[in-house]
């Protein structure tokens, strides 16, 4: 008897006890991504926003870091398991198209990241950052 043969014969569907005794819970998650936001998003979202803080990313296209810390970034406000529950929201900003809302938050270096609760920053470091770096970053947010 072939390999073949052999697999054609095993059962390809669940009994039906074990499909109404299983069961799937999932929760929820609102994080949202505000991405390549502009000036009016920043106002509408961190200034005049809830009081779900805030991870705010200035970023540029060209910056090596940058593209290492993004994908850091979204994974840590899109997984509560990494930040012991907390809801986080993200939003990118690119410098070079956001000149006036860099130079306003007094970004010199990339990236710079900015947490804000409640329309105040809170928080905020320079340059790229590790997972479990970031992990402790938003510990007390």
């Amino acid at each position: 008897m072939s390999m073949l043969s052999a697999s054609r014969r095993l059962p390809t569907f669940l009994p039906a006890a074990r499909l109404t005794t299983r069961t799937f819970a999932s929760t929820s998650r609102r994080a949202e991504h505000f991405t390549n936001a502009d000036s009016e998003a920043f106002k509408k979202r961190v200034e005049e926003g809830g009081s779900k803080p805030v991870i705010v990313d200035f970023y540029a296209d060209w910056c090596g870091p940058c593209r290492m810390l993004s994908p850091l970034l979204e994974k840590l406000t899109a997984d509560s398991k990494l930040t012991s529950g907390k809801e986080l929201d993200l939003m990118t900003i690119n410098t070079d198209d956001q000149n006036a809302l860099a130079l306003d938050w007094e970004v010199t270096a990339l990236p710079t990241v900015i947490v804000f609760k409640e329309g105040k920053p809170v928080k905020r470091f320079v340059g790229f950052m590790p997972m479990p770096k970031l992990q402790e970053f938003v510990e007390d947010v």
